[in-house]
Formats: structure tokens, sequence, C-alpha cells
């Protein structure tokens, strides 16, 4: 018996099992490696994403859609249609097909993730953690920011927008030196006793108003305005009753004073200061802090005004000085302020400025004696003078300001600060000597729209 001829049959049963075999590997493979999809970034066929379906989709969405079959498709592939079709349908049960977002976008597709969740931050203007691309926040990149910076996109890149804002300053006017007038004492013998009164002022109420523009960059500008304008109490005393004592006004050079028991020596003061600041600013991060800088021009102006009167018996006007000086200059302005959020919302902040004023100076005395008779003496002193001063401010204090998020047209913000002021060169009231300052807190609120 010929054993090549035995043989044939066994060989060609096992080249048919080979080459099927080979088929169903393919078909499985294909099948195992899904539908392919075009993506026009890479230009190139890839697989199609697939993902579970979440909890928010009902019953309804999970039935089968129907599949339409164009009329040109030939006839011999509806089979391999259904099959394909049946077999979507089995795999839409559990799983759901979407489109790469970098591909694709369509408003009206469907939600694939659940409400309030970490993929709904991008729409609630939130962020998930730092470095969540929705969160629009150079502190999210920051390992030190933890998540308190993430979401605060209005503390440091709420885009371009315009500020404005309204603060209570209430703050006291200090002063080195600021007399009223002289009280001496005497037994007429043996000893003489001096002692001084100053104008006092109280805590009084102060506004300023800023208005800004930024860019999405950070560059913009703004204006601010802030105004004193107050009076201070009235103080009077009486010579000592012995008759030894008396009183001096702060004018060495007039000779308005009185030792008369009887006669009343009044004394009031004035102060008007304002500022006015255009400036051009910048914003920038580092880290968990928010850094400004700015730079432009300001005008302030400030007046003094000392009046006083000595009255007799009956109230009859014996003597009387009217003094009055101002300071006004024009110059550049420096500002810096820095701020650090503790929370979403809340964060510390501080604030400082450098004024050098360039501009001139006035002064104008006027003092009557014995006006209670015919020959009253008039004294009248006018001066007039360049000067040059300079003004430095500082705040340090704490900023609320409500969640941003997409669609919210105003977002408010409340503060609240430490403030000092000094005005170096401004004098008192009696003098264009000397410096002044203002110290108290403030209040403030304002929107960023």
């Amino acid at each position: 018996m010929d054993c090549n001829r035995a043989l044939r049959p066994f060989g060609q049963w096992l080249l048919a099992a080979v080459v099927l075999f080979a088929c169903d590997s393919t078909w499985l493979h294909a099948k195992s490696a899904g539908r392919q999809v075009y993506n026009p970034t890479t230009q190139q066929m890839e697989p199609e994403v697939r993902t579970r379906r979440l909890a928010t989709w009902t019953p309804e969405d999970r039935k089968p859609k129907p599949r339409t079959q164009s009329p040109s498709q030939p006839k011999k592939k509806a089979a391999q249609v259904a099959e394909q079709t049946a077999e979507e349908e089995f795999y839409e049960e559990d799983f759901d097909t979407i489109t790469q977002a970098s591909y694709e976008t369509s408003s009206e597709s469907e939600p694939y993730y659940e409400a309030g969740s970490k993929f709904d931050s991008c729409d609630s203007g939130g962020c998930i953690g730092c470095g969540d691309t929705c969160c629009n926040d150079p502190c999210c990149n920051d390992p030190c920011c933890g998540d308190i910076c993430c979401g605060n996109n209005v503390s440091f890149s709420p885009g371009q927008h315009v500020y404005v804002g309204f603060e209570l300053a209430i703050v006291k006017p200090r002063f080195e030196n600021n007399e009223a007038f002289t009280t001496m004492t005497s037994d007429g013998t043996t000893f003489e006793t001096f002692s001084q009164t100053d104008f006092d002022y109280d805590m009084e109420v102060t506004p300023r108003v800023f208005l800004g523009w930024e860019r999405n960059d950070g560059i913009g500008f703004r204006g601010t305005w802030w105004r004193f304008d107050y009076s201070s109490a009235d103080v009077s005393a009486n010579p000592p009753a012995n008759g030894f004592g008396e009183i001096i006004s702060p004018f060495p050079e007039l000779d308005i004073t009185t030792n008369i028991p009887t006669d009343t020596y009044r004394a009031q003061s004035d102060l008007d200061a304002y500022a006015i600041d255009l400036e051009a600013t910048r914003q920038a991060s580092l880290g968990c802090w928010q850094f400004g800088l700015g730079g432009g021009v300001r005008y302030a102006f400030t007046e003094q005004t000392y009046q006083a009167e000595i009255r007799e018996t009956g109230n009859v006007l014996r003597d009387a000085i009217n003094f009055r000086h101002s300071l006004e200059g024009f110059g550049p302005t420096i500002s810096f302020e820095a701020y650090r959020p503790w929370t979403p919302q809340i964060g510390s902040f501080v604030k400082a400025r450098g004024s050098l004023l360039f501009g001139d100076g006035s002064s104008n005395l006027t003092a009557g004696e014995d006006l209670d008779v015919a020959n009253s003496f008039i004294t009248r002193n006018i001066t007039e003078r360049d000067d040059v001063f300079s003004i430095g401010e500082i705040q340090l204090g704490v900023r609320w300001h409500a969640r941003h998020y997409r669609g919210r047209v105003l977002t408010p913000f409340v503060t609240t600060a430490m403030e000092g002021q000094l005005w170096q060169g401004a004098g008192n009231a009696t003098s264009e000597e000397g410096n002044l300052g203002f110290f108290g807190m403030n209040v403030g609120t304002g929107f960023i729209w």
C-alpha cells in the first residue's frame, strides 16, 4: 500500500484546521479590538473610547436604539449588519460610547458625569484639586497650596474685569505738636509753671472710593480718592484766680495774652486733607500669594486753620487770631499689595503706598489786639513758598469675597483693615513745620464684574 496516498486525506484535514483556526483568531482579535474611529488631530484610525455608564442614566436610556439600513446597502450584507447590531446592543447594556472631547464638541450631547462630581467642576467654576485645568489658577500648580487656592479664581484670575469699591476709614489725626494755648500759673514770687493745652480730634469717619479695570494678563488701571475734613473740639480756659498767672497764645510775635481771671481764652482748629491717585497696575501670583504693583501720579492737598479769641466779662471781644496755612503738591506715587488666602473665600492682605510731592505752600495770619477800644491794632502776615513733602500709607487686614462661578455677573467682597498714614511736613494748626498722621481702621465693600 502506498503510504503517501494513505496520508494525503489526513494532511488535507490538518491544513483545513489550521486555516480555520487562523481565521477564527483574526475574528476574535477584531472583536476584542472594538470599532475604529478617525482622529482628525493625528489623522489616523484609533480605537473608540468606551467607559462605563454612570448611575445617572435612566432605564429608558438603556433601551436598544433602532438601526437604519441604507437603501443602497447590498442585501447580501444584511445578515452581517444584523449580527453587528446585536453585538453592539449587547455591549450597550453595560457600556456607553462617548466621543473624545478633543475631537468633537456638541451642546446637545448628553452629560457623562454626575452633577456635583469632580467632572462638574468646570461648569460650576470650581476646582477639584491643585493642577486641575478647570481652575485657571496659577496657585493650583503650586504644591504648597493644597486645595485652599483652587476655586479662588476671583482673587487670582477672574479674567478681564472691572472693580469698584467704597471704604469708610475711621481715623484720628495725630500731631507731633498741635498747641491751642499755654497756661502759666504762679504765686507771684517763688515759682512759675507752664502747661500746654493741645487740640484734640475724635475718631472721624472718612470716605475712600476706588475704581479700576484689569486685563486677563493682570495689567490694568486704577483711580482712588480719599478725604478728611473735620474740626477739633473747642478748648477754653480762664487765667488763675489769684491774678498772677496768664493764658498765652502760640504765636510769640503777637502780644495776645490775658491775666484777668474773668477773661476767657477760647480756641478751635480745622483740618482738611484729601488725595487723588491715578496709576497703572500689574497683578502677579507666586505660590499661594498674589502680588500687585502700581505706579502713577498723586495730587494731595491739606489745609489747617487756627482761630482764637479773648472775651471779657459780658462777652465783649478784645483780642482775636485767625491763622490759615495750606500745602498742595503733585508727584509720583508707587503702591504695593499682597494677598494670601487662608480659605477659598477669606484671606489676609497688606497694602502700602509712598508718594513724593512737589508743590506750593502758603500761610495767612490776621490778628487784632484791643478790639474793644477805638485804637485797635491789626497784624497781617502772608507768605508764599515752594515746598516738597512726602506721604506714606499702610493697611493690614482681612478680605472676604463671594465664590466666583460661571454665570455670576457681580462678585461682592468685604474688607476690614488697620490703617496708618504719615504726611511728612504738613505741619499743624499753628505752624507749617512738623508732621501730620492718621491712624485707625477701615471697613469697605465693593464688586467685581
